[in-house]
């Protein structure tokens, strides 16, 4: 017979690749408070991880991935500091590896942890505008936050995320809350959503990644289906029209709280997923000819709109421009009642560094 586990923290840090204290914060977050703070007796391991470590390296073969992680335990903030400003830590698995560490995931983490510097329950994130200032990789983290307007409607704040020990900011973020008033008599939309089949149609083909794509983790993290009417690969090389692409996309893990609230940082995720999967084909159309590449956020900028009805949220992807190296793009992002959730605009740059094939 197996002898019990006693150290369960550091029996989880032997599959997760994280430390004994971060696996102690993923039981908290997984089974509730309560067996949280019953395991939390096991003794620390002092800061050093356990001994069955997986580091990430680049361009690793999707094998070696491990296929862990959850979006809501990932990107929790944990306070470091009192007071309205504050340090906030985490940590990101392997799972969202691209390379480096998923910029999505890591705006997602700088977002939440801003929130909870605002601590307004009755706010929501209205727009959020991120730099990406130089690649986080995966692992532990810290976000210093600074709340730089709390009025009785609207709260702004500031936040840098950083690999936890480093003074490189990895990304820096503003960010703007402000109190929904849903009876406002002034509304509209200045765009429509795309005529596309809601999600199980049968004219919907599921999004699938082949080599060199396939090799990253972070597409596990999504389930996508794509309307081939709206798909229009190299159009911007050929004719007048942009390239854009029409795909209905979830996250496979949950995006919703336990009590039911829907996570509006996960919208992150989706504004900079939506570009690089969705228009890489559209912006390659001699991809014989020239080897594959990442394409690298320099900048972003989200607003939000409304919560979300579904779990499902159709992306609708355009090219405003490709020159130089550098690709503008825009995404509106639709509920299945069609209504205008959020919008973003990206500014990347094509990586200097071929995939793998």
């Amino acid at each position: 017979m197996l002898p019990p586990i006693r150290e369960p923290a550091r029996a989880i840090a032997c599959v997760w690749p994280v430390s004994a204290p971060a696996a102690r914060t993923r039981i908290s977050a997984l089974v509730g408070e309560r067996i949280g703070a019953a395991i939390g007796h096991v003794r620390s391991s002092g800061g050093r991880r356990a001994t069955a470590v997986f580091r990430p390296e680049r361009f690793r073969p999707a094998a070696s991935f491990p296929r862990v992680g959850a979006f809501l335990v990932d990107t929790a903030p944990i306070r470091r500091s009192e007071g309205a400003d504050g340090r906030f830590s985490g940590e990101l698995g392997d799972g969202w590896s691209v390379v480096s560490a998923f910029g999505g995931a890591s705006l997602a983490a700088t977002l939440r942890a801003m929130n909870a510097a605002v601590d307004r329950p009755e706010f929501r994130l209205a727009s959020a505008h991120a730099q990406f200032i130089s690649p986080v990789n995966t692992g532990p983290f810290a976000v210093d936050v600074t709340v730089l307007r709390m009025g009785r409607s609207v709260a702004q704040a500031a936040g840098e995320l950083r690999e936890r020990g480093s003074d490189q900011i990895g990304i820096r973020v503003s960010g703007t809350w402000a109190h929904p008033r849903p009876d406002d008599p002034v509304h509209g939309t200045g765009v429509e959503p795309p005529v596309v089949d809601d999600p199980g149609s049968s004219s919907l083909v599921r999004l699938e990644h082949e080599p060199p794509w396939d090799q990253f983790p972070i597409h596990d993290k999504f389930e996508e289906w794509r309307s081939p009417a709206h798909h229009h690969p190299g159009a911007l090389f050929i004719d007048t029209a942009s390239p854009e692409s029409v795909v209905w996309t979830r996250l496979t893990d949950a995006s919703h709280h336990d009590d039911g609230r829907f996570e509006v940082a996960a919208l992150a995720l989706l504004a900079d997923r939506a570009p690089g999967p969705h228009l890489g084909p559209c912006l390659a159309p001699i991809a014989d000819e020239i080897p594959a590449r990442p394409l690298v956020t320099l900048d972003m900028t989200l607003r939000v709109y409304a919560e979300p009805a579904s779990e499902w949220l159709l992306l609708h992807s355009r090219v405003d421009e490709a020159a130089e190296g550098h690709v503008a793009t825009r995404v509106d992002m639709w509920d299945t009642e069609r209504r205008l959730v959020a919008t973003s605009e990206q500014l990347a740059r094509w990586g200097n560094t071929p995939l793998p094939t």
